[in-house]
């Protein structure tokens, strides 16, 4: 897969931006810090593999410059077919997608996936699309889509690993030098010594233990009688502690009992009596005040309303005054306007005759009027416009086409030119597409044999090395029960590594294969041996067979060397091992990238020949469109010239100056309509002032108003002072009807005033009355007394309360109100201190009990019978038999752990997965040979390295550079892997290559170039250095 083409709508900072096409190997994107490079990273791994949830905590990259969020990308498969998807915001997760076949036509969204290898968004990230943080992380190997492709040495052994833990965890749990609590062993052997310390321990606790129980019941019994001896205490203070409580509440009771019976009884005095009071006083006061107020208005309102009016007959002209009033402002505004009009009349008299010059001596208003200004005679001038206008522009465009054209041409034709140098100068490859697939299949093939063969090369090795041991062995002599049992345990493990190995298939049946087979034989010669004595020179019974398997694993061995070798026979190899077998790899690696190119150049040729064909048409077909439109702007100017001698104009007019001819005679239409209607105007101007002075006349001789009707400005100032002589008659009677109502509306309020006074004088006697007082001073001492009344008695009620809330009602009460009569504060604060001192002696003393019977409990438990030192003798004779146990596991666990290390060991050295073997190739070019080996150990999921000296390390004991490097190096192995089985994916990085130094920046660029010829490379970079 190459990207061609990227169309961002709206990411980030970028709106409408597109970038292509990108037909370079390796495109490098270089640009400034925040020019948006990480940005544009982001925008292909989105598009690619969707939008993150809303939720999701990333930068969501809004699109800050407008635009709708999202995008195209543009790119080819690995067959060369073109793609567009399109991915933009959408209620879904991921967003909206759209893909469009290179027919143009939607397939699936699910189809992406397809294109893309089928490969995760995690895979993606982590291996294709990286930035220099994610490069540095060692997420790379913790992912979980990743590390099973790096760590796939121990695949199908992940099992055996797993053993080889739970072995080794078993081993420690049973025994390990220098000992931990944790271990079965030393938890067994510090339970064992526990046991002999308290088994020496049992003695002569039997008496003891009968003088102790005497002891304790004794304890117990002074401990009730002592208990209950401290409740009649506290009972005794609890009750003295309620009378010191309820004195306050008992003196209260008994003072306001006394100071009642000081004052006089006063029954049914008004609640809130001195506030009634007061606030009756002040209605009276209120009442007396408003009552003078109303009769002083009523006198007002008489004598305003007998008040003569002058001119009071003015009032039945009003409708005659308004229209002088309405129509002042416009009779004003007339007699200023007038000469202003007259003036300007005259103004459009001289433009009218200007215009008529302009026109010609033979212009007069008779020709204005008559000359056509029809809508006919404009549409016509209108469309032979159109068509000349329409005609110079097509010719225009033509013309323009045409020179377009012949650049594109000359363009194409330099393309055509290029793209057969470069397809001429570039040496076609030796073999094809069909002949390049044989090829590989071919090698994958022979690989596959080699392995078979180093398969069966190790077991031929195992099986002459038992051959060996059967035929030089001598069983010992005494040892039978011993070998027995060795043998028993061999032969046990060597069966379940084979059927482990059979289970799991793949790397892990050749592990257990050979394992099985070497412990199986040895197992079962070490118990057939024990069973036997064989006479000097006598052969062992398992000689025979393993002979016989060892001639066949040979000849099988022998066979399939020689298939392989006769299979091989196209690769030319003289010896096939696994260093001859990478060299042949990489050089199809190199014949496939040049075939690649080859035919790439071959289609861009062809691609570049039908363009120049193309452009050569249009290039003709341009110029004969030019010709046509040339003749089409001759005819529409002949048509034209000859619809102007037909009116009698001269034939050198264009459209447009018809069009101002016309307009020249719109604008002396326009002014001569001027005129007419300013002359109009001046006359009613005339007519206004006449009828406004004649309106004026008869009012001004009626009310001795001054007047002059030939002056204008006296009957403007007479209809003023008709207006106010109006306007003040008007205002003295509204006047006099508002004293007359007033008038009415006083005598009405005087009656009312004097009602309520009389009823608030009422309400204050009847007030002192019920309270039994002469006048108001009476009665303010009255309620005095009768407050200090309720006062008392309320605080005898809340005494009462609070004494029963101390005692409880009814007898409880009044037991509690004698003891209080009885006693004084001085002798319940001595009973108090008398009763607490009692208490705390009672509590000392239970306390040394409590102390004692303690001591004597924790005593009787320490003590054990007869019967516990029993138990303890059994429990230690079953400790030392699971100590035995113990140790005949970690022996069986030790042989089997030195067995499975050296088969482990061995497996690590011959076979590594094929992306550590690509990673280690890139790794070993970019330190310049500094490191030679890089390797996956068995079962674990980490990454180990070997320098130059041997030294082995981890990547984190690497600078930043070397573990950056590191992990670059692994990527490309993903990379080459990854792309042997699924479609290859673009590969794209930023900022990268900022921690290399010099040197391994330049290797590992040239590694970015061999990596393109199987994946498109682009990198983004602020460093012109990188861009170098």
């Amino acid at each position: 897969m190459r990207i061609r083409e990227i169309q961002i709508d709206g990411f980030g900072r970028f709106s409408g931006v597109e970038y292509g096409p990108l037909a370079s190997p390796v495109t490098v994107f270089y640009g400034p810090n925040e020019a948006g490079k990480s940005t544009l990273l982001e925008f292909v791994r989105r598009v690619l593999f969707g939008f993150p949830r809303r939720k999701a905590k990333v930068n969501p990259y809004p699109p800050l410059a407008g635009g709708r969020y999202g995008g195209r990308i543009a790119f080819e498969d690995s067959g060369g077919q073109p793609y567009d998807v399109r991915r933009t915001s959408g209620r879904g997760y991921g967003g909206e997608v759209t893909l469009i076949s290179r027919t143009g036509d939607p397939l699936p969204a699910s189809e992406l996936a397809t294109l893309l290898g089928n490969h995760s968004r995690d895979v993606f990230e982590q291996v294709f699309a990286f930035t220099l943080d994610e490069l540095y992380s060692d997420d790379l190997l913790s992912d979980a889509n990743v590390n099973s492709q790096i760590y796939s040495a121990g695949m199908g052994v992940m099992s055996l690993q797993a053993g080889m833990k739970r072995i080794e965890s078993e081993r420690e749990s049973l025994f390990l030098k220098g000992g931990r609590s944790s271990q079965k062993t030393y938890v067994v052997s510090e339970r064992i010594e526990e046991i002999d310390n308290r088994l020496r321990e049992v003695a002569d606790n039997a008496a003891r233990y009968g003088q102790l129980t005497a002891r304790l019941q004794q304890v117990e019994s002074e401990l009730e009688s002592l208990a209950g001896q401290r409740r009649r205490i506290q009972s005794r203070h609890n009750r003295q502690v309620t009378l010191q409580n309820a004195w306050d509440a008992w003196n209260d009771s008994v003072s306001a009992v006394q100071e009642l019976t000081t004052l006089p009884a006063i029954d049914n005095f008004p609640a809130d009596g001195v506030n009634r009071l007061e606030a009756l006083e002040e209605r009276v006061r209120t009442a007396r005040r408003e009552h003078e107020t109303s009769r002083l208005r009523m006198t007002e309102a008489e004598g305003a309303a007998k008040v003569r009016i002058e001119h009071e007959a003015i009032r039945k002209h009003s409708g005659d005054v308004r229209r002088l009033q309405n129509g002042r402002t416009a009779f004003d505004g007339s007699v200023k306007d007038l000469p202003e009009r007259e003036a300007e009349l005259e103004g459009h008299k001289r433009v009218l005759a200007d215009t008529l010059k302009d026109l010609g001596p033979d212009w007069d208003e008779a020709r204005l009027e008559e000359f056509d200004l029809s809508i006919a005679v404009r549409q016509e001038i209108t469309q032979h416009g159109d068509r000349l206008r329409e005609a110079s522009a097509e010719q225009l465009s033509r013309r323009s086409d045409l020179r377009q054209n012949i650049v594109a041409l000359e363009e194409a034709t330099n393309a055509e030119s290029k793209a057969r140098s470069e397809f001429d100068n570039f040496a076609a490859p030796t073999l094809n597409a069909d002949q390049m697939r044989q090829r590989r299949n071919l090698i994958r093939n022979t690989r596959a044999r080699f392995a078979e063969i180093g398969q069966l090369r190790q077991t031929v090795l195992n099986l002459q090395g038992q051959l060996e041991g059967l035929e030089n062995f001598t069983p010992p002599i005494g040892g039978e029960d011993r070998s027995r049992t060795i043998g028993a345990v061999s032969f046990v493990i060597g069966i379940a590594l084979l059927i482990g190995g059979a289970i799991l298939g793949g790397t892990a049946l050749v592990i257990g294969v050979v394992a099985g087979l070497s412990l199986g034989g040895v197992g079962v010669f070490l118990f057939v041996s024990a069973n036997q004595v064989l006479a000097p020179g006598e052969e062992s019974p398992l000689v025979s067979p393993i002979r016989e398997s060892l001639r066949r694993a040979e000849a099988d061995m022998a066979n399939l060397q020689s298939r392989m070798e006769e299979e091989a026979g196209p690769l030319g190899l003289n010896r096939i091992d696994g260093a001859s077998l990478l060299a042949v790899e990489e050089l199809a690696d190199e014949e496939e990238g040049r075939l690649r190119e080859w035919t790439h150049l071959a289609a861009t040729f062809e691609a570049a020949k039908d363009l120049a064909k193309q452009r050569q048409a249009r290039a003709e077909e341009s110029a004969g469109v030019v010709k046509d439109a040339d003749l089409q702007l001759e005819s529409a100017q002949r048509e034209w010239k000859a619809w102007l001698t037909e009116r009698g104009l001269l034939d050198t007019f264009t459209p447009e100056t018809a069009g101002v001819l016309q307009g020249q005679v719109e604008l002396g239409r326009s002014r001569l309509g001027d005129v007419r209607s300013w002359q109009q105007r001046t006359k009613a101007i005339e007519v206004d002032i006449d009828e406004y002075v004649e309106a004026v006349e008869p009012l001004a001789t009626a009310f001795d108003v001054t007047f002059d009707k030939n002056d204008p400005r006296t009957a403007a100032a007479a209809a003023d002072r008709l207006v106010t002589l109006h306007e003040d008659v008007r205002e003295s009677v509204r006047k006099r009807e508002g004293a007359e109502a007033e008038l009415e509306e006083a005598e009405l309020q005087l009656e009312g005033r004097k009602s309520d006074l009389e009823k608030a004088e009422e309400e204050l006697g009847n007030l002192l009355q019920s309270g039994g007082a002469e006048d108001a001073e009476d009665f303010r001492a009255r309620a005095d007394l009768s407050e200090k009344r309720t006062s008392l008695e309320e605080r005898g009620r809340n005494a009462q309360d609070r004494l029963q809330r101390l005692s409880g009602p009814g007898e409880a009460l009044e037991r509690l109100k004698a003891d209080l009569a009885n006693t004084d504060p001085q002798s319940i604060t001595g009973a108090i201190a008398a009763l607490e001192e009692e208490r705390a002696a009672a509590d000392a003393q239970l306390e040394e009990l409590s102390t004692d019977r303690g001591s004597i409990q924790a005593e009787l438990e320490r003590l054990i019978g007869e019967e516990e030192s029993s138990r303890l003798r059994m429990e230690r004779n079953i400790l030392l038999e699971q100590i035995k146990g113990h140790a005949r596991d970690w022996a069986r666990l030790t042989l089997a752990q030195g067995l499975l290390e050296e088969a482990r060991g061995k497996f690590e050295r011959e076979r590594q997965p094929g992306v550590v073997r690509h990673a280690q190739k890139f790794f070993t070019e970019i330190t310049e040979g500094r490191y030679q080996q890089v390797y996956a150990p068995l079962g674990e999921q980490t990454i180990t390295v070997t320098d130059a000296d041997g030294q082995t390390k981890q990547p984190s004991e690497l600078s930043r550079g070397t573990r950056e490097q590191l992990f670059l190096s692994l990527r490309f192995g993903l990379i080459r892997e990854l792309g042997e089985r699924t479609e290859p994916l673009p590969v794209v990085v930023d900022e990268i290559l900022v921690n290399f130094d010099p040197d391994r920046a330049l290797r590992a660029a040239a590694a970015f170039t061999e990596l393109s010829r199987t994946n498109q490379v682009l990198v983004f970079t602020c460093h012109p250095t990188v861009v170098e």
